[in-house]
């Protein structure tokens, strides 16, 4: 039997926000995708895999389920439901289930442990920052480095100075 996805919400959300490893890397395309095309767009990956790996996913509690979201998602998740847990290209996701076909939940769980000496930079668009990564290449340096010697040239010149 199909699980069947029914919020309409988070089609749209996860289609254009949701982890490009998941839903593509066409991530300025897909930011700008009307309600329609996000619908559709979620609708094809929901069923050429996450509804499969849904239905086999592991289970978990509604209290664990809480406990890896933030505030505001913990309060969508229901007790009455059952909850699965599943990985997809090394992200990890949680079902919520009304019923053993209809899904009205699917949140992405970002790490909630993140390195504390990361900085993450996030450009405009693909393009920004592929460029970015384009200069870094004609210096002989991958893009990392090139950030993390500009992070550090920038700092370097406050060394000295008095910060508010």
């Amino acid at each position: 039997m199909k699980i069947e996805f029914v919020n309409d919400w988070t089609k749209t959300y996860m289609a254009r926000k949701g982890p490009s490893k998941v839903f593509g890397f066409d991530v300025d395309t897909r930011e700008s995708l009307d309600s329609g095309q996000a619908t559709e767009h979620f609708d094809k990956i929901w069923e050429d895999s996450l509804s499969s790996l849904v239905k086999h996913g592991l289970p978990c509690s509604p209290e664990s389920v809480r406990m890896r979201l933030s505030e505001s998602a913990s309060g969508r998740v229901k007790d009455s439901c059952e909850h699965r847990e599943i990985k997809v290209n090394g992200c990890l996701f949680i079902a919520q289930l009304r019923t053993s076909n209809e899904c009205d939940e699917l949140w992405y769980v970002s790490s909630s442990s993140p390195d504390p000496r990361t900085l993450y930079i996030t450009f405009d668009t693909v393009v920004e920052r592929k460029a970015f990564e384009k200069i870094a290449d004609s210096l002989g340096l991958d893009d990392k480095e090139l950030g993390l010697e500009l992070v550090r040239d920038f700092m370097n010149k406050f060394r000295n100075r008095k910060l508010p």
